[in-house]
């Protein structure tokens, strides 16, 4: 499989915003620093769109926790409503994350991590996850 774009994820979540990667054809995927929220959507659109139009981001995948979390579905919609009204986005697709924090956590204390390595890489893993799955079942 030869990806067309280059792919950006989000793991949404309301202090974090987990973000993985997918720079090259082959369908790699980094794991990059959580973004801590800040108080303003607008700032955080405004770090996001940045990181977007550095790494030349052709599609941004957002996790919705549908089935584990309806409330947070509710409020990563609307941040990702807030942050396509930024002109020069490109598109968004939602994808399912059911569970990937869980999965992401579960994988990491099978690799060893502690509790404290396992909270700062959660969210960038979950993100991680996310974009995999995409990428596995969309094929692009």
């Amino acid at each position: 499989m030869v990806l067309t774009k280059k792919l950006l994820a989000l793991d949404v979540g309301d202090a974090r915003i987990g973000i993985a990667v997918c720079l090259n054809p082959l369908g790699v995927v980094s794991p990059r620093p959580v973004f801590v929220r800040s108080k303003s959507v607008k700032e955080d659109a405004r770090r996001l769109e940045e990181l977007i139009s550095s790494n030349g981001i052709g599609t941004v995948v957002i996790g919705l926790p549908e089935d584990a979390d309806p409330a947070q579905a509710d409020k990563t919609r609307l941040f990702a409503q807030r942050l396509m009204r930024r002109s020069g986005m490109p598109p968004f697709v939602f994808w399912n994350e059911a569970f990937s924090s869980r999965e992401a956590e579960e994988e990491m204390i099978e690799m060893g991590k502690s509790r404290k390595k396992r909270r700062a890489l959660i969210d960038s893993s979950a993100a991680a996850l996310i974009l995999e799955s995409y990428i596995r079942c969309e094929g692009k």
